[in-house]
């Protein structure tokens, strides 16, 4: 991970979640309905004070939040911002080929 489109969409990505820290965190009723052996898993690992999320799920939680505002927040010209788009992804591709590599993309979050 050290394109220059990687590091800036890592760049972006940080701030987006700063701004809107609770944007990746899908609501458990939601959970419940779409994805109950996560929302089971997740309630168990708080119980321990661990995420129980996999690496990819999160990972999936930050593509679709992130989707999600991009198609809210358009450029001044009323265009989607392709751009920031771009670099996200190429971020969030390198983070999840980093984790696939490593054996961790479908292990629990501690």
């Amino acid at each position: 991970m050290d394109s220059r489109l990687e590091r800036r969409g890592r760049t972006i990505l940080r701030g987006f979640l700063e701004r809107f820290p609770d944007a990746c965190t899908p609501d458990q009723q939601e959970l419940y309905l779409s994805n109950p052996d996560r929302a089971t898993r997740c309630d168990e690992a708080a119980e321990n004070g661990a995420d129980g999320s996999t690496h990819y799920e999160r990972i999936q939680d930050e593509r679709e939040a992130f989707e999600n505002y991009a198609r809210w927040r358009r450029t001044g010209s009323g265009e989607p911002c392709y751009r920031v788009r771009a670099a996200v992804e190429a971020y969030l591709d390198s983070v999840e080929s980093w984790h696939e590599r490593n054996g961790s993309l479908h292990q629990e979050i501690g």
